[in-house]
């Protein structure tokens, strides 16, 4: 493969037999799973709101709601925090990817210069060692023909 053709000038397309193979992943291993999960938490709440409770006391419900109200507050902070992060990485990979391929083919360009860089640092040396096994072959064949 030749790097002077690299970087291509223009973004490649999204390969449509791959994008919609992706498509159907996520929707199989992501999307239903999670809707199964929600049914089944809607089920046990409804079950939970159909039995017949014990009456507690007044002042127990009015405690319990004071206890949890903070932690609402707590969990309501992380929900916004992690809705953001899933719309920020939502829009990322919608335009990352064309700029992670031209990053990918400009490393290929580095790697094909830093392979010639190396090639023409190195010739040196092996110029030395073949002129001194060269060297060596020639004394050794003249000291077999003594």
């Amino acid at each position: 493969m030749d790097y002077k053709e690299y970087p291509p000038n223009q973004l490649p397309e999204r390969n449509p037999v791959t994008y919609q193979q992706h498509r159907q992943d996520v929707f199989w291993q992501i999307t239903i799973p999670m809707l199964i999960v929600l049914a089944l938490a809607l089920v046990l709440v409804i079950l939970a709101l159909s039995g017949t409770f014990v009456q507690q006391s007044q002042w127990a419900d009015i405690s319990i709601i004071w206890l949890i109200i903070p932690s609402m507050l707590i969990g309501l902070v992380f929900f916004i925090v992690v809705a953001g992060l899933i719309y920020l990485v939502t829009i990322l990979l919608g335009r990352l990817p064309p700029y992670a391929r031209l990053a990918q083919d400009w490393l290929l360009v580095a790697r094909f210069k830093v392979g010639e860089v190396g090639d023409k640092l190195v010739e040196p040396f092996l110029r030395i060692e073949e002129a001194k096994v060269s060297w060596q072959t020639l004394v050794g064949r003249m000291r077999r023909k003594r």
